[in-house]
Formats: structure tokens, sequence, C-alpha cells
């Protein structure tokens, strides 16, 4: 009985004892490696065109994934508005895969807007998924491009939109000195925004006005904004309130209202504000 008892005790000891000796398997260190870049390296800082396909980044792991695998980005600097300027589309690295792409695309908006800077912090998903990456993976990788119009170069493009909250029905009209509509049905869509040609380069040179025509609006001052593109690129931009309680502070034409002046000379154009 006692030599029974002294071998299971002598069992316990070593079996602990190897127990104690099991190395940790799970090591951050043998996860895969994180490493992304341009797939076009002149994009960095690049100027690009809002109807091109945006800035593209790679991201490559060292070794396969075991799990998926999603990569995206954040925003995190810049005067361009995401889901109105530009989208980020994610990538998914299926398991055991190796590679994905991230891509930084520009929304080609008809409405004429000046130059817009994108910055953007490209990086895991989510944390948990930067839990599954080596700790020498590094993060975020930043991508910084900005974004220029591509507008018609037939003639001044004019870009109104307003309070879209407001009870007001807006149409704009392009008129000469003489009170000739010259826009023609360019710009009175009834839509908001307004967007359309407000003076062609086949017109005679001269001054032309940009005016609001009032077909229904209730008496609450409107806020509203103006882009508006000359034939060789150059945008210019206007933000203010239409008040309908004081209409002696704008200039009256044919049953509507001046908001912007047109001297075109040849293929020169200059803006002016009224308001």
């Amino acid at each position: 009985m006692k030599k029974i008892l002294l071998i299971l005790t002598v069992g316990l000891f070593i079996t602990s004892c190897e127990s104690d000796n099991i190395a940790d398997t799970i090591d951050p260190n043998n996860f895969p490696t994180a490493t992304f870049s341009l797939a076009n390296p002149s994009d960095a800082g690049a100027t690009i065109a809002e109807d091109s396909d945006g800035v593209v980044v790679n991201v490559m792991t060292d070794k396969p994934v075991n799990n998926g695998t999603s990569f995206g980005g954040e925003q995190v600097g810049g005067t361009a508005i995401e889901g109105e300027d530009f989208e980020i589309k994610a990538t998914a690295i299926a398991a055991f895969g190796t590679s994905g792409t991230v891509s930084i695309v520009p929304i080609n908006n008809p409405f004429p807007k000046t130059d817009r800077t994108v910055v953007v912090e490209v990086g895991p998903d989510v944390e948990f998924v930067e839990s599954l990456l080596n700790p020498n993976t590094q993060l975020p990788f930043t991508v910084s491009f900005t974004i220029t119009d591509v507008n018609p170069s037939t003639g001044v493009n004019v870009g109104f939109a307003w309070d879209e909250d407001a009870a007001a029905d807006l149409d704009l009209v392009t008129l000469n000195e003489a009170g000739a509509n010259v826009s023609g049905g360019a710009l009175a869509t009834g839509e908001n925004p307004e967007i359309g040609i407000a003076v062609a380069n086949t017109r005679p040179d001269g001054d032309y006005f940009v005016n609001v025509d009032l077909f229904d609006i209730e008496g609450t001052p409107i806020d509203f904004n103006f882009g508006i593109s000359k034939p060789n690129g150059e945008v210019v931009e206007f933000s203010g309130t239409f008040d309908p309680n004081n209409l002696g502070q704008y200039t009256e034409q044919d049953g509507t209202y001046r908001l912007v002046k047109i001297n075109k000379v040849g293929t020169t154009y200059t803006i002016t504000q009224l308001f």
C-alpha cells in the first residue's frame, strides 16, 4: 500500500512540473505583418480630377492571414466632405489571403466647387483586426491629395443650391442688360440645386445677370450657395441669405432679382456678386 501511494505522488509531481514548462503558443510576433503602398506613387499629394478612379492603396501581408481581415480608412483632415466629395471603399482579405486594396474615390458632382483637400488614414477597419497583426506593422498609412472639378468649357456653368428645408421653389434665369433671357431653360428646372450654363461662349460680349425667380416662396429668409465655373476651369463660390421681406435691397429686373453679374469679353469672364 505504501509503495502504491509513493508512485502516485511522484507521478503527480512530474505532471505538475511539465505543465509549468509549457510555452505560450499565441505569440503576436508570429502574426502577419501588413504593409501599405500607393498603387500609383505619383498620387501622393497630387491633384486628382473628380471624374478619376481616385487613389488606390495596396495592402499586403508577408504571410497568409488566419482569419478574414478587413482594412479601410478614416478622414482625419482636409476640406473635402466624405460622402459628398469622395468615398472610401474598404477591402477584406479572406482567410489565407495576403493582399487587398483600399480605394479613395472622388464623387463626380456637377455642382461647381473649388479644389478640396483630402487626408485619410488607412488601416484595420476595427481594433480587433489590429490585434491580429504583427506589432511591427506600421500604422496608420496616411494618404493626402486634392480633388479638382471637371466643368464644361462651353461657357459659364452655374450651380445654385438653397436650404432644402426651406418652404421655397426658386428658379434661376440669366438676362442680358435689355432683359432678354439668354439661358433658356438651362437653369429654370425647378430642381435644388439648379445647375446649368448661364452664359455660353457663343454669346456676344457684355454684361449678363444671374437672377432668382421667386416661383414659390414664404416670408422666411433662405440661405443659399453659388458655385460658378469659368471655361478655363476657374471656380468661384458665394454664400448668402435671400430675404423676401426686404426685396428693396436687390435690383429687380422683369420680376426677378439680380444676384450675380457676369461680364464677358471674348473668352474672359469676370464674376461679381450683387448681394
